[in-house]
C-alpha cells in the first residue's frame, strides 16, 4: 500500500505557506477599504427552494435519462421526465442543460413568494452556454440550410403556447409527456417547412432549440415578480484578489479574522469586475436574458457563525432588507427551502432511476431486436 512520505507532507505544508502568505500581503492592502457588514435582524418571509436532479444510463446505441426540477414552498412544484438521446455530440452538456431548464421552469411557476432561491450561480446561466451555440460553423450551417430568424420566431410562438399549458398541468400535478418541445412532433414540422436546402441539419437545430427553449425558461424566471436569489456551494471567483490561483473565499476569511477576530457571519456586496456579457446570438430574442449580466448584484455571505461562506447573486439589489429575510431561512448555515428542494430532487433521482431500469429490462424482454441498442460496456467491471 502506499503511503504518505515526508517528502510529500513536507511539499504540501510549503505549498500552504506560499499562498497563506501571499494572502496576507494582499489582505494588507485592502484590510481598510474592504469591510464585512453585520448581518441584521431577520425578516420573515416566504421563499422557495429550486433544485434538481438528472441520471442517465449510457448504452452501445442510445442514452436513457431521467431529469428533474423542484420548487419547494408552501406548496411543491415539480417535473419529471424520462427521455432518450443519440449518441450524438455534446452528451453531457445536453443532459445538464435538461435539467437547468428544468429547475428554471420550476422556478418561473412560483408565484406566492417573496423570494426564489436556486442552487448555483445566476450569471453561470449565461455566461457558461454549451459549446455547440458558440460553435460559429455549426451556427452557420444551420443559418444557411434553414430560413432561421422565421423558423425562431415560429418555434417561439409555439413555445409560448407550450409553456401555458405545461405550467397549468404542472400546477395541477397532472403533466404528463416530454418536457421539451424540442423533441416534439412540432419540432420536425418547423424542421421541414423552414428547410432551405435539401440536405438536413436536424440534429444540430434540435439540440440548438434545446438550448433556445432553456433561455425561454430564464426568461420566464427572471419576467416574475418573485426576487430571485442563486445560492452557490462552490465557487472560484477573484474579484477581490489578483493573484493567479487564489481565490477571494480565502482571503476574505483572513479579512474577516482581521475585522472579528473569529469566522464571524457578515456579509460583503460587490459588483463584477471581470464578467463577460458576450451572449450567444440566439439571447437576442430574450429582453429580460440580455439586461440580466448588466444589473447583477453579487455579495458574498456567512449566515451564521463559523459557517462556509457562499457566494449570492441576485436580479435586485442585495441590501440589508433581502439579506435580513435571507437569514431568516437560515439552518445550520444553509437555507432550509433549497435544503428541501435538494433531498426532494435527490429522492426523485432515485426514483427515476429505478424507473429506467424497470423500462429497460421491459424493452430487452419484450423486443429483444433491441438488444444490440442497449449493450452497457462496463458490465464486466461491476458487480
Amino acid at each position: 500500500m502506499w503511503r504518505l512520505s515526508d517528502t510529500v507532507a513536507e511539499e504540501f505544508k510549503k505549498s500552504m505557506d506560499e499562498i497563506l502568505e501571499a494572502i496576507k500581503e494582499y489582505a494588507a492592502k485592502l484590510s481598510d477599504e474592504v469591510k464585512w457588514k453585520e448581518l441584521p435582524q431577520p425578516i420573515e418571509c416566504v421563499a422557495y427552494g429550486v433544485d434538481g436532479s438528472v441520471g442517465s444510463e449510457r448504452r452501445s446505441g442510445v442514452v436513457v435519462y431521467a431529469v428533474s426540477g423542484v420548487a419547494t414552498g408552501d406548496t411543491i412544484l415539480e417535473m419529471h421526465d424520462i427521455a432518450t438521446m443519440k449518441t450524438y455530440k455534446h452528451i453531457d452538456e445536453r443532459l445538464k442543460l435538461h435539467m437547468a431548464l428544468m429547475e428554471l421552469r420550476s422556478g418561473a411557476m412560483v408565484e406566492d413568494a417573496e423570494i426564489v432561491l436556486m442552487d448555483g450561480t445566476l450569471s453561470g446561466y449565461i455566461i457558461r452556454p454549451p459549446a455547440y451555440v458558440t460553435d460559429n460553423r455549426t451556427y452557420s450551417s444551420l443559418v444557411n440550410k434553414y430560413d432561421f430568424d422565421n423558423l425562431i420566431q415560429e418555434f417561439l410562438e409555439a413555445l409560448e403556447e407550450w409553456w401555458i399549458k405545461l405550467e397549468k398541468d404542472v400546477k395541477k400535478g397532472s403533466y404528463r409527456g416530454s418536457t421539451l418541445l424540442s423533441r416534439s412532433p412540432k419540432f420536425d414540422k418547423l424542421e421541414r417547412r423552414y428547410r432551405i436546402e435539401s440536405d438536413e441539419c436536424k440534429d444540430d437545430l434540435r439540440v440548438l432549440l434545446e438550448y433556445v427553449e432553456y433561455l425561454h425558461a430564464l426568461d420566464k424566471l427572471l419576467d416574475s415578480d418573485q426576487i430571485i436569489v442563486s445560492v452557490a456551494k462552490t465557487f472560484y471567483k477573484n474579484e477581490f484578489i489578483d493573484i493567479p490561483g487564489i481565490t477571494d473565499c480565502p482571503l476574505l476569511e483572513f479579512l474577516a479574522y482581521e475585522q472579528f477576530g473569529k469566522e464571524k457571519a457578515a456579509y460583503i456586496p460587490f459588483k463584477y469586475r471581470k464578467i463577460d456579457k458576450k451572449l450567444p446570438r440566439v439571447a437576442e430574442y430574450f429582453d429580460n436574458v440580455k439586461i440580466l449580466l448588466d444589473n447583477l448584484k453579487a455579495c458574498y455571505a456567512r449566515f451564521t457563525d463559523f459557517g462556509n461562506i457562499y457566494l449570492l447573486e441576485s436580479n435586485k439589489e442585495i441590501d440589508d432588507e433581502l439579506i435580513a429575510k435571507i437569514i431568516s431561512l437560515e439552518a445550520d448555515g444553509y437555507l432550509l427551502p433549497l435544503i428541501y428542494a435538494h433531498k426532494h430532487a435527490e429522492i426523485k433521482r432515485k426514483e427515476l432511476k429505478t424507473l429506467i431500469s424497470a423500462l429497460l429490462n421491459s424493452v430487452v424482454a419484450n423486443h429483444p431486436e433491441y438488444r444490440l441498442l442497449l449493450k452497457y460496456g462496463r458490465e464486466p467491471l461491476e458487480e
